[in-house]
């Protein structure tokens, strides 16, 4: 098959128009969370994809396989900026305030993207970077595996679960076409983080009082 390369014609000036900036997985993603964001998830294509980055849908394919791995890739993008507590930090109150609030802003920012996340990002690195340091944060908290594990599994549970809840409650055409979240469901979702931390502060209180007592007998 032959090929041709286009001849950048000069400019009035006499000057030839810059380069288009290389095709890349990076930029790839970056149009495809913009495209998603001004339109809906359910209209991305790869064709649409290629058209806003002036390529043709088969040059996406060297970079991104099929869409199932545009998805994929997308949501990993947007995971990548979860904030996570720092590897060792013992105030967990704090690490699971922070992870909250990041995981809000980001479903504020991407609201259409967001309900992406739980099943694209599933098993990626991503996700075990979000999961595994809340696992060492509770660990240094002092807290047993099993009630690191459940502690864990509350938080991400709760934060996910209900931020999905609300996007899904702002749209009447489904989360793809979510609005953003509102003061009133901010409030709310602060008050019910804040029974969860309480939860686990008593449950952290039992586990030093059963560590002191384990100490005193043996």
């Amino acid at each position: 098959m032959t090929t041709h390369s286009r001849v950048e014609q000069p400019s009035p000036e006499g000057s030839t128009r810059p380069p288009r900036a290389p095709l890349t997985r990076s930029r790839i993603l970056d149009a495809a969370v913009d495209y998603v964001d001004r339109n809906c998830l359910a209209d991305l294509s790869m064709r649409k994809l290629g058209a806003q980055l002036g390529v043709e849908a088969m040059a996406l394919y060297w970079h991104v396989p099929n869409k199932a791995a545009l998805l994929e890739g997308v949501a990993e993008l947007l995971m990548s900026r979860l904030e996570v507590p720092a590897a060792g930090d013992p105030d967990w109150e704090r690490g699971v305030r922070r992870f909250a609030a990041s995981v809000r802003l980001l479903a504020r920012e991407h609201p259409r993207i967001f309900p992406l996340l739980p099943n694209a990002a599933r098993g990626t690195p991503e996700m075990r970077r979000v999961l595994g340091g809340l696992d060492a944060m509770w660990r240094a908290a002092g807290l047993d595996e099993q009630h690191a594990f459940r502690a864990s599994w509350a938080v991400h549970g709760y934060v996910m679960g209900v931020t999905l809840w609300e996007l899904a409650m702002t749209s009447e055409g489904g989360a793809e076409t979510a609005g953003p979240l509102s003061a009133a469901c901010d409030a709310a979702f602060q008050s019910g983080l804040e029974l969860i931390i309480d939860g686990l502060r008593a449950q952290q209180l039992g586990a030093d009082q059963r560590g002191r007592s384990s100490s005193v007998t043996s």
